[in-house]
């Protein structure tokens, strides 16, 4: 049984199945992640890049690579807009070679080389690199082993600094865990190898759990590392990556991805890293294992709609829709034919903005008129200053704030002219106690990002000119952390009339 949800708007969404002949076929919620992910630093395009096997994409981080490399080789998640001294990511850097090089894309030979060499000088002590992390966690190890992981899948041995690490398993998280697992697999030659890798790989089957299939760590409380960019979802895709080729887990493989995709929600997972290793895990695990073809045809029932597909040899990722106007009831599907498809159903609806949402963040809005044609009224040409209020309940790092704006008006303060210049001299910028590390501008919304965001409460406030008639409704402002998106908070936003 299915049906519209009671206050969602009427002629929009429906039922989506998403049909696979193959276990390991993406759910289609994932492509719409990836196509609408609206963020933009190195790692986010990278990801939405490979995610959508898009080397047109990919290409353009590439060209963008030059410019957001620090001195040491190491690469930021912005081009520095104040000093091109500023200190690049260990993490952010092993990601990058990491999902070029599982995914198959290239890097070029120059620029992979300083990568490479600014991962070997920070985990050889040749410079310090900055890694931020809350609280007592030894995040400076984890960063060495996602170094070191980074640089075996590179082809590089760099067995002293290896063997010179004390690694206690029961206090690394199962990211570090995972990495170095992948480290002691790669480097054979290493002294008491077949010790360490034996036990390193009983602590991982000791912290795996299934909850009604679902794929789980018994750490995972503590597994949650955001601050370097991992999750109960990517460890789970990375785990399988690890041990795809191992044949004492060859028996384990298809549960461990069922497992995994159940951690799904909304047709994906958690965060942009998350999703980037389950497209890169699931189109390898379909290439290893996956090979026999359906046929016939396959069906779908709701009410008064049905749709059809018949299968085609080297077609895949069909999609059947059936809008919720067909009428609620049951939604039956049925195949004949050869072979037994996936089918991944989604229920699609427009749910009004309610009341504000607060999951770690408050967040407030207030609009004030800097010029108006019309008192009480707003006109084309309008000028506002909107002030966001933010209170963080804890420490976070990369935050992400998005406020959007009417359609056609224009935000000010981006260099476009001397009127930009004056209407934004009056903005309270002593009042905003955190500085974004960026700022965009789009035709759309305000967006700052905040590499890090303290506990405590910040303002920040933009001018924006309207220049368009019409009745605009906007979406929520909303704050989040960009890689825990479930600590986040958001207040909707009415409708705007602008006079003629």
């Amino acid at each position: 049984p299915v049906a519209s949800p009671k206050d969602a708007l009427p002629g929009r969404g429906g039922i989506e199945i998403g049909l696979s002949s193959r276990l390991s076929a993406p759910p289609p919620g994932l492509k719409r992640f990836f196509e609408d992910y609206p963020f933009v630093c190195l790692e986010q395009t990278a990801s939405v890049a490979v995610g959508l096997r898009d080397k047109k994409r990919w290409n353009d981080v590439v060209d963008s690579l030059p410019a957001l490399l620090d001195r040491n080789g190491l690469a930021r998640y912005f081009p520095d807009q104040s000093s091109t001294d500023s200190a690049g990511s260990v993490t952010l850097t092993a990601y990058l070679l990491d999902i070029a090089l599982a995914s198959g894309f290239d890097l070029p030979d120059e620029i992979r080389t300083r990568m490479e060499n600014g991962l070997t000088g920070f985990v050889q002590a040749r410079f310090k690199a900055p890694v931020w992390a809350p609280g007592r966690t030894d995040a400076r190890l984890a960063a060495k082993l996602t170094a070191l992981e980074a640089l075996t899948r590179a082809g590089r041995k760099p067995i002293n600094t290896v063997a010179a690490l004390e690694v206690n398993l029961l206090r690394l998280p199962s990211s570090a865990l995972i990495d170095w697992y992948l480290v002691l697999k790669r480097l054979p030659d290493l002294p008491k190898h077949a010790k360490k890798l034996a036990a390193t790989e009983r602590e991982l089957r000791n912290r795996l759990s299934y909850t009604g299939g679902r794929l789980q760590f018994t750490t995972e409380k503590s597994d949650y590392w955001w601050w370097m960019m991992v999750s109960g979802d990517s460890n789970a895709f990375r785990l399988i990556e690890a041990v795809m080729d191992v044949p004492a887990w060859s028996e384990d493989l298809p549960k461990l991805l069922r497992g995994a995709q159940e951690r799904q929600t909304r047709g994906h997972w958690s965060t942009s890293t998350a999703n980037t290793w389950a497209a890169i895990v699931l189109e390898q695990y379909g290439r290893r294992f996956e090979l026999d073809t359906v046929s016939g045809v396959t069906r779908a029932r709701l009410g008064d709609a049905s749709q059809e597909y018949r299968w085609k040899r080297g077609e895949d990722k069909p999609l059947l829709a059936l809008p919720w106007s067909a009428g609620e009831g049951a939604l039956a599907l049925q195949h004949e034919g050869n072979g037994k498809p996936w089918a991944s159903i989604q229920a699609l609806a427009a749910i009004p903005a309610g009341k504000p949402r607060e999951f770690g963040y408050r967040i407030s809005r207030k609009v004030t008129p800097l010029q108006e044609k019309e008192k009480g009224k707003v006109s084309r040409g309008d000028l506002w200053r909107v002030t966001l209020k933010i209170e963080a309940a804890q420490d976070m790092s990369w935050v992400a704030l998005s406020d959007p704006i009417p359609a056609g008006a224009r935000i000010l303060g981006d260099g476009g002219g001397r009127e930009s210049r004056i209407a934004t001299l009056t903005e309270d910028k002593r009042s905003r106690r955190l500085w974004p590390t960026y700022v965009e501008r789009t035709f759309a919304n305000f967006r700052a990002y905040y590499e890090v965001m303290p506990k405590g409460r910040y303002s920040i406030d933009y001018t924006v000119r309207i220049n368009n008639a019409g009745e605009f409704a906007l979406p929520p402002t909303r704050v989040e952390a960009m890689y825990a998106p479930d600590v986040f908070g958001e207040v909707p936003n009415g409708k705007v009339l602008v006079e003629k």
